[in-house]
């Protein structure tokens, strides 16, 4: 599978944008039908919104629909059933707060190594990762609006509930092993 970026998600989430569930889905269906995610894709904070969801929903079921419907013939192959994974990894709000607060001032001390020496490439620095209020409502928002959205999944795709508190490797290792083992069952 392909994690799913392109220069407009990019560029939105490094500004710490929000858009539209309008917006977000047209470009996420704009960007699934080239070839380079025929085999699968990963999506990273999509769904965030109820709305999303539901648009999820319409499209996994007309790509089942679809499956149905050509399973028989020689165009099988291109309405393949897909397998759907809802990740949820999460962390407390005060880690939340210090894993962002610390990512800014990794970003701030990075670009200005760059400055000085002309070596390396910036990077971006979002508002969210400077400001403690900020990071603060982006923790409520996600409390508020996308924790409802994913846990609505729950009842229709494979769900994972990640607790990812610990230290990145071994936030990795745990969803490797999640992974892994949801593999098995699948076959």
């Amino acid at each position: 599978s392909e994690l799913l970026t392109t220069p407009e998600m990019e560029k939105l989430k490094a500004q710490g944008v929000m858009v539209g569930d309008k917006e977000v889905v047209s470009l996420l269906l704009r960007t699934l039908l080239e070839p380079t995610y025929r085999d699968g894709v990963v999506l990273d904070g999509f769904p965030r919104t109820p709305v999303q969801v539901e648009c999820l929903k319409l499209l996994v079921d007309k790509i089942n629909e679809l499956h149905n419907q050509f399973a028989d013939t020689p165009l099988a192959i291109h309405f393949r059933r897909p397998t759907i994974h809802a990740m949820v990894l999460f962390v407390s709000e005060s880690t939340s707060i210090a894993r962002q607060l610390g990512r800014g001032r990794e970003i701030a001390e990075h670009n200005k190594k760059v400055a000085e020496t002309g070596d390396g490439t910036a990077i971006e620095l979002r508002a969210t990762d400077l400001s403690e209020d900020l990071v603060r409502r982006r923790y409520q928002v996600f409390k508020e609006q996308t924790w409802t959205a994913l846990t609505s999944l729950r009842q229709l795709y494979h769900y994972h509930f990640i607790n990812a508190e610990g230290p990145i490797a071994e936030v990795q290792a745990n969803i490797l092993k999640e992974l892994k083992y949801q593999s098995s069952l699948e076959l």
